[in-house]
């Protein structure tokens, strides 16, 4: 039995673990206390696995752990658990195969069935922990190899596109047959071959079969210009460029300036390429590890040039596992992928997750509001992701009660305006769960939890097996509700920059992965998002967060977007400037919004120049680029 007056841990789960500490452990075989305990630390002890409904709130207190289980399992039940659990729970004798089952065919889904199976036999328990903690160190998973496990799948498509469905064992044949094609032109293990193409199936062939190929893959965004791609296949050190036939129409590059950016491959995503693939020979097995680097993800570069992100099979799958771990999704959804693949947010969240369950992933080539909302409300699309700037058009454009199929939207890739979130629930009755991540962290590092406690204004809680703290100039940890850097500490962050030991090791310092992004812990342990540390306004010696300015901004009734920026002042070093998208119809000018802001702001924040722009300048994800706002 356990020790009197033991406690567990605030930080296992922080929400909830008070319910716990009311009462005495005592209450539960030693092994299965054990078994809880060491499932936290391995987790990272979130919140965010647990629903936090009322009633499976009281059960946990009460230690009635077979009703919170049907309670916890409530949200992803499937047939296959339907099967088991009573099984497991009548005859002893089947508890330890059947949990070995579900396991197997689950994966690492936290399943409360260790739980119940366990309270009736020490043998179930026991194989339960054994499974929970050498599992990953037992089975190895490639990224090329997540669609492999749904081989057997044909009820339901892996791909969408157009009037195109591609079957799980066709998604597989496709990758191999890119693979094959890639080794027999001479691509060998560890080259780096550059993939640019607007979102279609052949995206994830490409991408996938380079890696299965041994190579590592190399997206490019789609908004570059000629010269900007060729940065970055000199630095990356690229030998083949696969590339969809319209980009290359629109950049214009021959086989002579390939060559002469030290290109040895141009291949072209079209009909002959496809039928090349398919005659190509299967491609050879490659001695592959999962700690092996298998993509460059270059950023964005707002602070100089792009720097490439090296991340491994490993940060994938732990992001991935992390997030299943949280969402308990399964195989029955369907993913709409309207983000460019190319950006990290849209990969993990959008294609490997939804691979990784065995989903269904309905691909559209770009953002188009009008035909967006139509997929979503007649597509039966169940998970949506999205950036806060398209969240903004639905608000605008949408019905009420349009989203009838939809379980889950999650925004990400910027900060989410309140004015917008609270807008959106409020019009389609529907969660909006804000999340935070960063290519270096392979993206997703905080999410608001899906079932449980979602602050509005708030990144959420850290996934999984993920460390986040704030810290400050000296990587001190602040206390509760202190701004400061917000720093990341997990097997999803990156092992470096390529080529760039200096920026290397000013990212990674002291281990924690340092974000550039301003940023409070509360008491529940929520993070918020403060500012970019790089956009902090000093004005006097006193700091102004645009992201506050703008938050005010966008609450006045004829103001449709903003953005604030820093611009040089003779005087005070730096002064406050508002860019400023009125809507449709309406009007305003400096006046009108200065003295609105008097109400809401302390006076040296509100901005001492404003410019009325027609749009503002974005990146394709929708992140206001603010570097050309400030010239």
């Amino acid at each position: 039995m356990a020790p009197e007056g033991r406690k567990i841990k605030a930080n296992y789960f922080p929400v909830w673990a008070h319910y716990i500490n009311e009462i005495q452990m005592n209450m539960l075989p030693e092994y299965v206390e054990k078994g809880m305990l060491k499932a936290m630390v391995m987790f990272g002890g979130n919140a965010m696995m647990w629903p936090q409904t009322t009633q499976y709130q009281q059960a946990i207190a009460r230690m009635e752990f077979s009703v919170a289980a049907d309670y916890y399992l409530r949200p992803w039940t499937h047939n296959f658990m339907d099967m088991v659990l009573p099984a497991a729970m009548t005859y002893e004798r089947m508890a330890p195969p059947l949990c070995l089952l579900f396991f197997y065919r689950h994966l690492t889904n936290f399943s409360a069935l260790y739980l119940k199976a366990a309270g009736k036999n020490r043998k179930a328990g026991n194989l339960y922990i054994t499974c929970l903690f050498f599992w990953r160190r037992l089975y190895l998973m490639l990224l090329w190899q997540l669609p492999q496990k749904h081989q057997e799948v044909s009820s339901r498509p892996a791909l969408v596109f157009q009037d195109r469905r591609i079957s799980y064992p066709e998604l597989v044949a496709w990758i191999k047959a890119y693979a094959g094609l890639l080794q027999q032109m001479g691509v060998t293990p560890g080259e780096r071959v550059a993939i640019c193409s607007p979102n279609c199936p052949e995206f994830i062939y490409s991408y996938l079969g380079a890696i299965q190929s041994g190579a590592i893959a190399v997206p490019l965004n789609l908004m570059l210009t000629r010269e900007e791609i060729a940065f970055i296949i000199k630095d990356s050190g690229c030998s083949t460029l696969v590339i969809h036939k319209a980009i290359l129409e629109r950049i214009g590059l021959s086989p002579q300036q390939a060559s002469s950016l030290g290109l040895k491959h141009l291949v072209v995503l079209d009909e002959n390429t496809a039928a090349k693939a398919q005659a190509a020979p299967p491609p050879s097995p490659v001695a592959a590890s999962e700690d092996d680097i298998c993509v460059f993800l270059y950023t964005s570069g707002t602070t100089g040039r792009p720097k490439g992100a090296m991340l491994s099979h490993r940060n994938f799958m732990a992001d991935i596992e992390a997030m299943d771990a949280v969402s308990h999704l399964g195989p029955d959804n369907n993913f709409l992928c309207v983000l460019p693949m190319f950006h990290s947010f849209a990969w993990t969240t959008c294609v490997l997750l939804p691979l990784y369950l065995g989903s269904t992933i309905t691909i559209k080539e770009s953002f188009q509001p009008k035909d967006t909302l139509r997929t979503l409300t007649e597509e039966n699309i169940t998970i949506f992701c999205g950036v806060p700037s398209m969240y903004a058009v639905f608000l605008r454009l949408g019905e009420k009660g349009q989203f009838k199929s939809l379980r889950f939207a999650i925004s990400g890739g910027a900060p989410l305006a309140a004015e917008v979130h609270r807008g959106f629930e409020e019009k389609f009755s529907f969660p909006l769960v804000e999340g935070y991540g960063l290519s270096e962290a392979a993206p997703v590092v905080c999410l608001n939890p899906l079932y449980g406690v979602r602050k509005p204004g708030s990144i959420g809680l850290p996934l999984p097996g993920i460390e986040v703290k704030v810290v400050d100039e000296n990587d001190r940890e602040l206390p509760v509700n202190e701004v400061g850097e917000l720093v990341v500490r997990g097997p999803n962050v990156m092992s470096g920059y390529y080529n760039r030991p200096e920026e290397t090791a000013e990212a990674l310092k002291g281990g924690w992965l340092h974000t550039g992004d301003l940023a409070r812990r509360d008491e529940d342990g929520y993070f918020y998002i403060v500012d970019r540390k790089k956009d902090m306004i000093i004005l006097g010696g006193f700091n102004v967060y645009p992201r506050e300015v703008e938050e005010v901004l966008l609450t006045h009734p004829a103001v449709q977007e903003a953005a604030v920026v820093g611009v040089g002042d003779p005087l005070k070093g730096e002064t406050v400037k508002a860019y400023i998208v009125l809507k449709e119809g309406a009007t305003a000018d400096k006046r009108d919004l200065q003295e609105f802001l008097k109400e809401h702001l302390a006076l040296y924040k509100i901005p001492r120049l404003f410019e009325f722009v027609p749009e503002l300048p974005k990146s394709p994800t929708g992140k206001v680029l603010k570097k050309l706002l400030k010239g």
